[in-house]
């Protein structure tokens, strides 16, 4: 026989692996996190999460002051894919994942 506690079931956690690349390790005063998230995380779950943990200097280097949207001057990849050639925001992520956050690459 079970008991309702039994029932219950912890959701599973998964271990992400984050990077901050190039100027980023400057401007965000981090280089590499392994963060937790619940199992059935996306992208927008680790920003919000990363956001929490690390605070205004996150905040203001991956959004948008003015319209809270990401801040197009930053490239994320996952996986070593930039993340709008996934599932943008919603791309799934799974315990050993790597994302990794750098500025875009300028030149003429």
């Amino acid at each position: 026989m079970t008991t309702e506690e039994e029932l219950k079931e912890e959701p599973e956690t998964i271990t992400i692996n984050v990077h901050f690349l190039g100027a980023t390790q400057r401007d965000i005063e981090k280089r590499n996190l392994t963060i937790n998230l619940e199992n059935l995380s996306n992208l927008k779950d680790l920003l919000i999460k990363l956001a929490n943990k690390i605070g205004d200097k996150f905040q203001k280097y991956v959004f948008n002051p003015n319209s809270n949207e990401l801040n197009e001057n930053i490239a994320i990849l996952v996986n070593g894919r930039h993340f709008t050639t996934l599932d943008g925001l919603e791309t799934p992520l799974k315990t050993g994942d790597d994302v990794s956050f750098f500025p875009p690459i300028g030149g003429g």
